[in-house]
């Protein structure tokens, strides 16, 4: 009754105990437990200054623990919350764009490509071959998708020479009009050739992220809804910004 057990379950403990000790198998000289065993029960229940002072060194290493690590999960499950709510303004539907989808779609349009590891594009199934396109470590994608959006690969794989296309410069920091003046292959694949700025020429292969399709200028929703979808992916993307804090913090 002194460790908190109430009279009932230490009653209806004697009993089962009792019960099980006329029914248990005999053997071991009729001990239940061997002599080590005994002498870490004891310590533990009669002798708790042997190891209280680990418990309290591990609880205080617990504390620390999540003092640290609770901070970020609050900061990371915010940044999600928020970020569907952005991204639900965002790919909300009215009868004109908000100010906030404005310049969603602005900033969009105006995003240099951002730089991503090296993957391979493959062919859908039922396409006329099976060649693939491997992107190299100076060569970029589109997205983060090993399969680009369907609207924007069907015009990638329809590019052919004098086709229109958008390059980015490095130099002028800003998406270049340009057209494809030839179509080369060597031993890293496939090469476009493009003019842009009038007398301005880069080779780039078809799937790097530094080229993109002209999407009709007279087709705005189109245009729109791909760059409010693209923005509402970035607001809720919120891991590899926090991956340096959780790396930084790495318990």
């Amino acid at each position: 009754a002194a460790l908190g057990f109430k009279r009932g379950h230490i009653s209806k403990f004697q009993r089962e105990y009792a019960k099980w000790c006329r029914v248990r198998p005999k053997g071991n000289d009729g001990e239940l437990l061997k002599a080590r065993e005994r002498r870490l029960l004891r310590e533990i229940c009669r002798e708790p200054e042997t190891w209280q002072k680990y418990q309290s060194e591990k609880e205080e290493g617990i504390k620390d623990a999540l003092a640290c690590i609770c901070p970020l999960f609050c900061e990371f499950f915010t940044k999600i919350h928020k970020g569907i709510q952005q991204s639900q303004e965002l790919l909300g539907y009215d009868l004109s764009l908000s100010g906030h989808q404005l310049k969603a779609i602005q900033m969009v349009n105006d995003m240099p490509p951002a730089p991503l590891k090296q993957i391979e594009y493959k062919q859908q199934d039922g396409d006329d071959d099976d060649k693939q396109y491997e992107v190299g470590d100076d060569d970029e994608v589109v997205n983060n998708f090993s399969h680009p959006p369907t609207t924007e690969t069907d015009l990638r794989k329809a590019w052919k020479v004098n086709s229109k296309c958008q390059i980015y410069s490095d130099s002028n920091q800003r998406w270049c009009d340009g057209t494809i003046n030839n179509i080369s292959h060597d031993a890293e694949g496939e090469w476009l050739h493009v003019r842009y700025n009038n007398n301005n020429d880069k080779q780039i292969q078809r799937y790097s992220n530094s080229i993109r399709p002209c999407f009709d200028p007279n087709d705005k929703i189109l245009t729109q809804c791909r760059a409010l979808t693209v923005a509402s992916i970035m607001s809720i993307d919120v891991t590899d910004f926090m991956m340096e804090k959780f790396t930084a913090n790495d318990l």
